[in-house]
């Protein structure tokens, strides 16, 4: 989990904040690996989930967000969303 000002940050940068639905997923995962997720602009666009395919294995991502974050984060954070939206 992030703290709310964290997500935030994240957000306002462009950086989605997903986490583990299953927290020792994460040990699953290898320095440097190359990892891939299938629709992952229309999953910022609606979705509450989305997996990540590493090293053969599929990881699932859960991804909370309002609709306004979905917007930045899709604008490729908060200085574009605001330029477009000015």
């Amino acid at each position: 989990s992030f703290a709310r000002i964290h997500v935030a940050n994240l957000i306002n940068f462009g950086i989605v904040p997903f986490t583990l639905e299953n927290p020792d997923d994460y040990e699953l995962l290898a320095e440097n690996e190359s990892i891939e997720i299938d629709g992952f602009k229309d999953a910022i666009r609606s979705a509450d989930s989305v997996t990540l395919k590493a090293g053969g294995k599929e990881i699932k991502l859960n991804l909370a967000l309002t609709e306004r974050q979905r917007k930045i984060l899709l604008s490729g954070g908060l200085l574009n969303y605001t330029k477009e939206n000015a």
